[in-house]
């Protein structure tokens, strides 16, 4: 066979010769007469100009399957060099034209890169079988052979591989062998019509009959939904129930019908896959759907948002992950030169995580990624509906904008619904059940609402189900910000965040009274995922003077904090509390007063340290309020004896173990032991710091406080070292930094690493002490105890023979202590004691005392550059 060769230099297969007349059924009413040259509706004729016509000739001979660009050139205007501009201008002509006579919507479709094809294929019209008189046309059973050697040629073309949906895949292949109907669930835009189109394709040879591709995007209505099946699935129509005829017709296949898009005409599509899966027992169904069908039968799979890496993980465990895959594959279609790398995998991982692994929203931010960059373009994501748009200009409007995608799921909610989830979005990050309603509802009735309206957004895929038992609930970042423009738009945003404050003060209020009665594990499992909302909640309070909220959540917060080891966000929200105290009733003012001074290590600058304790004891004495009044008094002894008031601190620690009970709970008497050892070490007593330290210890255990167990090990060493056992205090030390590091406690395991460097270096391990001194560094600096290393640091560069590096560390933790009125404890005083007699060995007593004075002058930055630069060389 010959074939011709284009001017573009392509070689283009002859059109095959082809029996005469030809007649063609477009949809169900058009009828394409070739041998007389005329297209009829119902029997009247439907006048194109000659080049539409040939356009549709050529379309309807190739249907089902795609005619290229050069195929069209060929059989259109053969012999002549044609722009693409032409092709398409003559494409969107004779879609003007047909659509408003056609019964199907959108008869010609681009298919992006490879050409056109009729969204409503064309059946070849028998004479015998198909009167041109519409009122006499018969049902046209749907002819096997036809598609039988191409069972996939109604799928959606896809230029692109399907990434991150591996296991969905085997899961949906699996379900699609053993049941009749799959309804693949999920938001808009998480990718269903791509995963339908990827199981359908791998199944698509179990199916004699072919696959029937139905997309219900562009309808409006129901109305139209029977011819637009009958068309998908080469069904003829006459007059009558058209879910009927199409059933009847496919009572004889055996053929996979995928119906994409589903959740505006959920009714009237159930009602159709009900009428076929009775009378067409080989037929199965594929739906995707922003809803399940709630068809007998049904198998609901719901897919979520593309696998996010953790971040800190490497560039080759990060590109594992779906999300990141997705995004960088489309970021190089637009820009080729764009590639991940270690330097900026982290923002990529950090845009995926603000993007919560949605496909489309990736998509979108993909194609601004070569423009803008990573970083750029997470600092702009709160513009996020302003700068995510699609790239692809055959996309469907409701997927031109991430705007455009989230409109058309609210769309599809009642005003109960949309009424919850403006409200919802008050929380950061999940919540549960009650948090849930007493935010959106005010009474038993609303509350009862509200749980209706949460199942029907968990349904409608706009909420999501995180937990099961308890149930917590989640919107993606993305939905949420949506919701609050519209929580903006109604004018709740103040009421809104007033409930949700309340809400959160009363979680806080059952966090303190379950806090001295469960373990960590029960504790933290409870009320550690609300930790943000948490912290939104004192943030709002704070923000509108309300210090009552402000005080429950800001004690919760503390308790969070200490147990995840955490000191930042304390001393942050301590400036805060105690502006707030003046403002605060009785149980507010004393519960403030123990986010200002809440731990006898954490450093807090916003007010003397001594002068809050008092206050807080008499807070809780006013309240009587026995057990807080035993923590009051032992925070006070401690910080006595902090400041070199022994006889007070033991007078104070005495009136405290006078409060405690025998009966009470074993974390509280745990406090009254630890506010011992802190006594006894600030009074130098070795042996007392040990003994109480281990009564803290056991009672740590019993109490099921692993935190709090590991942080006794390190005080033993610490103990150890004080009293000179310089071996003893290496054993422990290596003991507590391994617990400290199984339980991800990083300022206490390198607190645990600095003494253990101490006790090296007592030792004459000086080049292990310098090791174990680097592991250190990064975690103090973390929570701002740099100063309880660098006595460490200034001792080694002493002992090596530097003094100007062991001088200007010296002056830089002086500065530190005077700056924050706090005193070196016994170890670290020791050490410093030690730096300074070998600088006044080396350069005598005043010597060094200019590199003292720069010391004094670092900034954090500086003096960590010094320490690193010094343990490196």
């Amino acid at each position: 066979m010959s074939h011709t060769v284009r001017p573009s230099g392509k070689t283009v297969p002859p059109v095959p010769a082809r029996r005469s007349p030809e007649r063609y059924l477009i949809g169900s009413n058009l009828l394409l007469d070739v041998g007389r040259q005329r297209l009829e509706r119902d029997g009247k004729e439907i006048v194109l100009p000659k080049l539409s016509f040939e356009f549709l000739l050529a379309l309807a001979r190739a249907a089902p399957n795609v005619i290229t660009y050069d195929e069209l050139m060929a059989q259109v205007w053969p012999g002549l060099i044609v722009q693409p501009d032409t092709i398409s201008q003559r494409a969107k002509l004779l879609r003007d034209a047909l659509d408003d006579e056609c019964s199907a919507p959108t008869v010609v479709r681009s298919v992006r890169g490879r050409g056109y094809v009729l969204a409503c294929p064309a059946l070849p019209a028998l004479r015998d079988e198909l009167a041109v008189d519409a009122p006499r046309r018969l049902a046209h059973p749907f002819l096997v052979d036809a598609i039988a050697s191409d069972p996939r040629s109604q799928l959606p073309f896809t230029a692109t591989a399907l990434l991150g949906r591996d296991d969905d895949l085997a899961a949906m292949r699996d379900l699609l062998a053993r049941h009749r109907l799959v309804t693949i669930v999920g938001s808009g835009g998480i990718g269903k019509t791509r995963l339908a189109i990827a199981v359908a394709d791998m199944c698509a040879d179990s199916f004699p009959h072919g696959v029937a591709w139905v997309d219900l995007a562009a309808l409006a209505g129901a109305a139209r939904l029977g011819i637009a099946i009958a068309n998908a699935a080469r069904v003829q129509l006459r007059d009558g129930d058209a879910p009927a005829q199409v059933a009847d017709a496919l009572a004889r296949r055996h053929s996979l019908l995928v119906m994409d898009n589903c959740e505006h005409l959920c009714e009237a599509v159930a009602g159709f896959v009900e009428a076929v899966l009775a009378a067409a027992p080989r037929v199965r169904f594929l739906v995707t759907s922003q809803v399940p069908l709630k068809v007998s039968g049904e198998q609901v799979y719901r897919i979520g948002p593309l696998a996010v890496p953790a971040a800190g993980g490497t560039l080759e465990a990060s590109r594992a992950s779906g999300a990141i895959q997705l995004l960088e594959q489309r970021a190089r279609a637009i820009d080729h030169t764009f590639q991940l790398d270690a330097l900026n995998i982290g923002d990529a991982v950090e845009l995926c995580r603000d993007l919560d692994g949605v496909p489309l929203a990736l998509e979108m931010a993909a194609a601004r990624v070569p423009t803008l960059g990573l970083v750029t373009l997470r600092e702009h994501l709160q513009h996020r509906f302003e700068l995510l748009r699609t790239s692809q200009r055959a996309a469907p409007p409701r997927q031109q904008t991430l705007r455009a995608t989230l409109d058309w799921s609210y769309s599809l909610l009642d005003e109960n619904e949309r009424s919850v989830l403006r409200r919802l979005s008050v929380f950061t990050g999940g919540f549960g059940i009650e948090a849930g309603c007493a935010v959106v509802a005010s009474g038993a009735p609303e509350r009862l609402a509200a749980l209706d309206a949460l199942s029907g957004l968990v349904e409608k895929s706009l909420v999501h189900l995180e937990q099961r038992e308890p149930p917590r609930f989640r919107l993606l970042e993305s939905t949420r910000a949506y919701a609050t423009e519209a929580l903006g738009a109604a004018g709740e945003v103040q009421a809104t965040a007033r409930r949700h404050g309340m809400a959160m003060a009363a979680l806080a209020n059952a966090a303190e009274t379950a806090f001295w009665i469960e373990s960590d594990a029960e504790w933290l499992a409870r009320f550690a995922p609300d930790y943000d909302n948490l912290h939104a909640a004192f943030d709002y309070a704070a923000h509108v003077g309300d210090a009552e909220v402000a005080a429950a959540t800001g004690n919760a917060l503390q308790r969070l904090d200490v147990l995840r080891n955490v000191h930042v966000p304390i001393r942050r929200r301590a400036a805060t509390a105690l502006a707030l105290i003046p403002a605060a009733g009785p149980k507010a003012r004393a519960l403030l007063l123990n986010c200002v001074a809440p731990h006898s290590v954490i450093a807090i600058t916003v007010a003397e340290r001594l002068d809050v304790a008092r206050a807080a004891v008499a807070a809780w004495e006013a309240l009587g309020d026995l057990p807080q009044m035993y923590v009051a008094y032992g925070l006070l002894a401690s910080q006595l004896a902090r400041s070199g008031e022994h006889d007070a601190a033991r007078a104070a620690l005495e009136h405290a173990r006078r409060l405690e009970s025998a009966d009470w709970p074993a974390r509280r008497r745990m406090r009254g032991a630890e506010f011992a050892a802190a006594v006894a070490n600030y009074g130098g007593d070795a042996a007392g710091y040990q003994e109480h330290t281990r009564r803290e210890l056991a009672l740590a255990e019993k109490a099921g406080a692993p935190r709090t167990a590991a942080w006794c090990r390190l005080k033993l060493a610490d103990g150890a070292l004080m009293a000179g056992h310089t071996r003893e205090a290496i054993a422990l030390g290596d003991d507590a930094v391994m617990h400290l590091g199984e339980l991800d406690q990083p300022s206490h395991r390198g607190l645990a690493l600095s003494n253990l460097a101490e006790a090296l270096l007592l030792d004459g391990q000086d080049e292990r002490a310098r090791d174990t001194i680097a592991r250190a560094l990064p975690l103090m600096w973390e929570n701002s105890w740099e100063h309880l290393l660098l006595d460490t640091v200034a001792t080694l560069a002493a002992s090596a023979g530097d003094v100007r590096t062991s001088a200007t560390l010296l002056g830089y933790v002086d500065e530190y202590y005077s700056k924050n009125r706090e005193t070196r404890q016994p170890n670290e005083a020791r050490l410093a004691a030690r730096s300074i007699a070998l600088l006044e060995a080396a350069c005598g007593s005043s010597g060094y005392t200019h590199w003292c004075e720069e010391g004094a002058r670092l900034t954090r930055d500086q003096a960590r550059a010094l320490a690193e630069t010094w343990l490196g060389r």
